[in-house]
């Protein structure tokens, strides 16, 4: 029987073992019903020059529950950890349009590093995706205004 030099084996082993980097897979970071939000958001970016690339933003998206009028939240923190949540029962009864509003405008903190806008039209409505929702102007996110929303979105 013939004998292997048991530190080459672990060497051998060691470099057909281990890569740089995993491979990214959406699904492994981001809860699947989250995906379609995630993509389209890319898609829009591309649409307005930025390439949007979550392969390595270290972004996780889930869903969890919230107390009070909390849609979603993103956390952050200095060691590159981004985490969006989502309020599970907000999303249960949101329309499609809603939802893309949460999740773009999470994405807005968590990938774009935006902060909160509130600034108003001379209608009271919110200028930019990114409000507080504290009620210092009117959201006015719907099918016909989207476009103006993430042009100022993305182009801030």
């Amino acid at each position: 029987m013939r004998k292997c030099n048991p530190l080459l084996w672990l060497a051998a082993l060691w470099l057909t073992a281990c890569s740089d980097e995993d491979p990214y897979v959406m699904e492994d970071y981001i809860h699947t019903d989250l995906i379609p939000y995630f993509e389209s958001f890319a898609m829009e970016g591309k649409l307005r020059g930025i390439e949007v690339d979550f392969t390595h933003s270290g972004i996780t998206a889930l869903f969890g529950e919230f107390s009070g009028t909390i849609a979603g939240q993103c956390t952050s923190d200095e060691t590159g950890f981004r985490e969006i949540r989502i309020d599970a029962g907000y999303w249960r009864t949101a329309s499609q349009t809603e939802k893309e509003y949460v999740v773009f405008h999470e994405l807005g903190h968590c990938y774009l590093g935006r902060s909160h806008i509130d600034t108003r039209d001379e209608r009271g409505r919110c200028t930019s995706l990114m409000n507080s929702g504290l009620g210092v102007c009117r959201n006015a996110y719907s099918p016909s205004t989207r476009d103006d929303y993430l042009d100022e979105l993305f182009t801030r």
